[in-house]
């Protein structure tokens, strides 16, 4: 219990910073885009759940699952995603990102309930 009270005020700023049953239960995570990098992987500065101070700190490296961008979609990407905040669930997880399933704007659980309670 302790340790779920002490990761709702971490800032995660790498793949080993965050703990495996949080990739394991793809835990949704929130924070800013702060960047956009080739092969299209966004640098995210994560928000804890309780925001007590702002703090600096490296961005982490995210990556949309199963999406590739290329050519437009990079500046597509720069232009529209950056300084947004988004919602990321972790998939998977390697030594430099994190394969994410990410959303932007009002979520597919959020649109499905809106269109669900007709």
């Amino acid at each position: 219990m302790a340790l779920i009270a002490m990761f709702q005020f971490k800032k995660f700023t790498s793949p080993q910073s965050l703990p495996a049953s949080f990739i394991k239960r793809h835990i949704t995570l929130r924070g800013r885009v702060v960047g956009v990098v080739a092969p299209g992987y966004l640098q995210v500065d994560h928000y804890p759940i309780f925001r007590v101070w702002p703090r600096k700190s490296e961005p982490l490296l995210v990556g949309v699952e199963s999406i590739q961008v290329m050519g437009h979609g990079m500046s597509w990407l720069q232009t529209v995603i950056h300084n947004e905040d988004i919602a990321f669930a972790p998939i998977t997880a390697d030594e430099k990102m994190l394969n994410c399933i990410v959303t932007h704007g009002v979520s597919i659980i959020m649109r499905f309930c809106k269109y669900s309670s007709r």
